[in-house]
C-alpha cells in the first residue's frame, strides 16, 4: 500500500508540474508543444519513474538484509566460541557460561539497536524446538528491562509450533536463511535471520536468530522510495524549469524581434509622415508664396507708374497687406518646420556686425515711416567672424526688432551686441531694448508661448499670429541659447537674447556700396528667366526690364536647357519646382555644357523656404539664392555682382553663405 502510494504521488506530482509548465507555455504562446511535452512526460517519465522508485525499496531491502545476514555468521562464532554447546537444558541460571553469552547477546544489542533480538533455538531429541539462551532486550531503548516482554527467557521454554518458521528449520539443518516476509509472536512483528550455531565436531547443536524491527524494515524500505521519488521529481522540475527558461529567452527574442520590427515599421511610418509633412510645407510654401510673388512684385511695379494720389494709396495698402501675409505665411510655415524638427541650424562662419547692419537697414524705412530712431552698438570684444546660422539670427533678430517698432508708438528702438562670461564659457548678448508700451508683470511669463499675446487687446490694436516670440525662442534654443524680456509697463521693453559664442577667422567683408538709382542699370545684361508660372515670369520680366536688362523667358527645365545650349546668357534665375523638368535637374544639365556655356551664373528662384534648400540649390551647382516674393534691392544685389562679373571678365567670386540668404526677410508678425 505503501508503495502504490509513492508511485501515485510521482504521478500526480509530475503531473501536476507538467501541467503547470503547459498553462505557463501556453501563455508565452507555445500551446503547440504542450501536446508533445505531455505526451513525453507521459511515456518516458512517469513509467520509468515508478521502475525507479520500486528499485529503491528493492536495493534498500537488499541492503538491510545483507546486513543482518551478515551480523549472523559473525554473532554465530562468537557465541560458538564462548562456548554455547555447553548449555543443556538443565543448565542453572547463575551458570558462568551461560551468564557470560547472555552479556555477550546484551553487548550486540547495545552496539546494534537496529537489531531488535538476539537469541538461540534449540530442538530436542523429539523434534520439539525450544528458547536456549534469550537475554533481556531493551525493546523500547530506555535503559530498562520491563515486564515480561522484556525480560529473560528460561532455557528450554517451547517455542510456539505455529512461529517455527521453514527459515528456522532450515538453519537446524545447516543452512543460513532470511526470512524477508514479515512474521509475528508474542513479542511483536519481525523480519528475521536464522544461522546454526555447530560444536566441536562441526554438528548443528543450536540456530541463532536475529529479529529486525518490521517497522523499521517497512519504513527504511519507504524512506528510500521516498527520497527517490523526491529526486526524480526534482530532475523532472529542474527539466521543465530548464524547458521553462529557454522558452522564456525564446520568448524574449521573438518579443524583442516584434519589437524591434515594430519599431522599425514605427521609425518608418515616422519617416514616411516627415517626408509626406515635408512635402506637404513645401507645396504649401510653394503655393502661398507664389501668387503672393506676383501680387506684391504686381504691386510695386504698378507704384512706380503714373498714379494719382488715391490710386497710389490703394497700390500702397493692397503691396503692404500682401507683405505683412507674407509674414504670417512665413511665421505659420516656421513654426511648422520646428514642430516636425525640420528646421537645422547651420554652423557657417558669419559677422554678426553685418547681421545687425542688415536688420538696421531692413527696418529703417518702417521705422522712418512712425518716427521712431533706430540706434545700434556692437562692443569690441565682439568677434568679427563667428561661427552659427546667419539666417536665423537675422530671423531672431527682425522678429525682436518688428515687435519693437510695433508696439513703440515714440520714442526709440535699440540693438545692442556684447559678450560676457557664462559658466560654460564666453556668449555673445543681443539686447533689443525699446521705449513702447511695456508689458505687465504677470504678463511676462507667456509671451513666449504659442497663439498668445500679453492681452488679447493686443491682437485686435495691433495684429500678429501670437507665434512670432514663439518661433523665436525655439530657434535660440536650436542655437543652445536662451531669451530673456524685462519689462516695465508704459516704459518699455528689454529682450535679451544669449547664445554660446564660437570665434572663427572673419569672413571676407561685403562690399554692400549704396548704388544711386540712375547707376542701378544694367544695359545689355542678358538674363534668362525660367519659370512655370506666367505671373511670375511677367513680374520678374518687368523688373528686369526696367533695370535695362536683356530677357528671355523659359516655362520648364528642359527648355531653359536648350536656350542655354543655343544662346550665352550672363544669369539665369532658375525655379527649382516645375513640370517636365525641374531648375535642380536643368542646372546640372546647363553646367555639362561646354566651357562657353556652363559657366553662367544661375541663382535660385525659389518659393521653397524650408530647411535645406539653400543647400540643395547649391548642391546641383547653383550660385545663390533667391526666395519668392523677389525684393527688389536683393535682385539689384545679384545683377550687380553679374554686371562687375561681366565688365571685368573674371569667374563668379565665391559664394558668402551669409551674402546667399534672403537679406529682404520680413519680420514676423508676432
Amino acid at each position: 500500500m505503501s508503495a502504490l502510494v509513492d508511485y501515485l504521488a510521482f504521478a500526480i506530482g509530475v503531473t501536476v508540474a507538467t501541467a503547470c509548465t503547459c498553462v505557463y507555455l501556453r501563455r508565452l504562446g507555445f500551446s503547440g508543444l504542450n501536446r508533445g511535452l505531455v505526451v513525453l512526460l507521459i511515456c518516458f517519465v512517469i513509467g520509468p519513474g515508478i521502475l525507479m522508485i520500486q528499485s529503491a525499496g528493492d536495493q534498500e531491502r537488499e541492503r538491510l538484509t545483507a546486513t543482518v545476514e551478515g551480523f549472523a555468521p559473525i554473532y554465530a562464532g562468537e557465541l560458538e566460541l564462548r562456548g554455547h554447546e555447553r548449555i543443556r537444558i538443565d543448565t542453572p541460571a547463575d551458570d558462568p557460561t551461560y551468564l557470560n553469552l547472555i552479556e555477550t547477546q546484551k553487548r550486540w544489542l547495545a552496539s546494534n539497536p537496529k537489531i531488535a533480538d538476539i537469541y538461540t533455538f534449540h530442538k530436542l531429541d523429539d523434534g520439539t524446538v525450544v528458547m536456549w539462551v534469550d537475554s533481556e532486550t531493551d525493546y523500547d531503548h530506555d535503559g530498562k528491562f520491563e515486564g515480561e516482554r522484556e525480560s529473560r527467557t528460561a532455557i528450554g521454554e517451547v517455542y510456539d509450533p505455529e512461529d517455527v518458521s521453514p527459515e528456522i528449520l532450515a538453519a537446524f539443518d545447516g543452512q543460513g536463511s532470511f526470512q524477508e516476509s514479515i512474521s509475528s509472536d508474542r513479542w511483536g512483528a519481525w523480519v528475521s535471520a536464522s544461522y546454526p550455531l555447530r560444536d566441536s565436531d562441526g554438528r548443528v547443536e543450536s540456530v541463532l536468530g536475529l529479529d529486525f524491527p518490521a517497522d523499521d524494515w517497512l519504513a527504511s524500505t519507504a524512506r528510500a522510495r521516498h527520497l527517490r521519488v523526491i529526486q526524480l521529481l526534482g530532475v523532472v522540475c529542474f527539466v521543465l524549469g530548464v524547458a521553462i527558461i529557454i522558452a522564456r529567452m525564446h520568448h524574449r527574442l521573438l518579443r524583442a524581434q516584434r519589437q524591434k520590427a515594430e519599431l522599425a515599421h514605427g521609425l518608418e511610418a515616422a519617416e514616411s509622415s516627415n517626408r509626406a509633412k515635408s512635402e506637404f510645407l513645401a507645396n504649401m510654401s510653394h503655393e502661398m508664396r507664389t501668387p503672393l510673388n506676383g501680387i506684391i512684385g504686381m504691386t510695386s511695379l504698378l507704384v512706380e507708374t503714373r498714379l494719382d494720389d488715391q490710386q497710389r494709396e490703394y497700390a500702397e495698402t493692397t503691396r503692404s497687406s500682401a507683405e505683412h501675409l507674407l509674414g504670417v505665411i512665413t511665421d505659420i510655415l516656421d513654426f511648422s518646420k520646428i514642430e516636425v524638427g525640420r528646421i537645422v541650424i547651420e554652423k557657417i562662419p558669419f559677422s554678426i556686425h553685418d547681421v545687425v547692419e542688415d536688420v538696421r537697414r531692413m527696418v529703417e524705412s518702417a521705422a522712418a515711416a512712425k518716427g521712431i530712431a533706430v540706434h545700434v552698438s556692437v562692443t569690441d570684444d565682439v568677434p568679427r567672424g563667428l561661427m552659427g546660422d546667419p539666417t536665423r539670427m537675422r530671423q531672431v533678430l527682425l522678429n525682436l526688432v518688428g515687435n519693437a517698432l510695433k508696439f513703440t508708438p515714440q520714442g526709440s528702438v535699440s540693438i545692442t551686441g556684447s559678450t560676457f562670461l557664462a559658466e560654460d564659457g564666453r556668449r555673445l548678448r543681443l539686447e533689443v531694448s525699446d521705449t513702447g508700451i511695456g508689458i505687465e508683470e504677470d504678463k511676462i511669463a507667456i509671451v513666449f508661448d504659442k497663439f498668445t499675446q500679453a492681452d488679447a487687446s493686443t491682437t485686435r490694436r495691433y495684429g500678429g499670429t501670437g507665434l512670432g516670440l514663439s518661433i523665436t525662442r525655439d530657434l535660440i534654443g536650436l542655437m543652445g541659447g536662451a531669451i530673456h524680456v524685462d519689462s516695465i509697463l508704459g516704459v518699455g521693453s528689454t529682450f535679451r537674447v544669449e547664445v554660446p559664442l564660437t570665434p572663427c577667422e572673419a569672413p571676407a567683408a561685403r562690399t554692400l556700396t549704396t548704388r544711386p538709382a540712375d547707376a542701378n542699370l544694367f544695359p545689355g545684361l542678358r538674363v534668362l528667366v525660367v519659370d512655370d508660372n506666367v505671373v511670375n515670369r511677367r513680374v520678374i520680366s518687368a523688373i528686369l526690364k526696367s533695370h535695362k536688362c536683356v530677357v528671355e523667358c523659359a516655362s520648364d527645365g528642359m527648355e531653359a536647357v536648350g536656350l542655354a545650349h543655343a544662346n550665352s546668357y550672363d544669369l539665369v534665375l532658375m525655379d527649382c519646382q516645375m513640370p517636365i523638368m525641374d531648375g535642380y535637374a536643368a542646372t546640372t544639365r546647363i553646367r555639362a555644357l561646354d566651357p562657353s556655356r556652363n559657366r553662367v551664373r544661375i541663382v535660385a528662384l525659389t518659393a521653397n523656404v524650408l530647411s535645406g534648400e539653400r543647400e540643395r540649390c547649391l548642391a546641383a551647382g547653383m550660385d545663390d539664392y533667391l526666395s519668392k516674393p523677389v525684393h527688389r534691392a536683393r535682385l539689384v544685389d545679384v545683377l550687380s555682382t553679374c554686371w562687375d562679373l561681366r565688365h571685368n571678365e573674371r569667374g563668379p567670386a565665391p559664394t558668402h553663405p551669409s551674402g546667399s540668404t534672403d537679406l529682404n526677410r520680413r519680420p514676423s508678425a508676432a
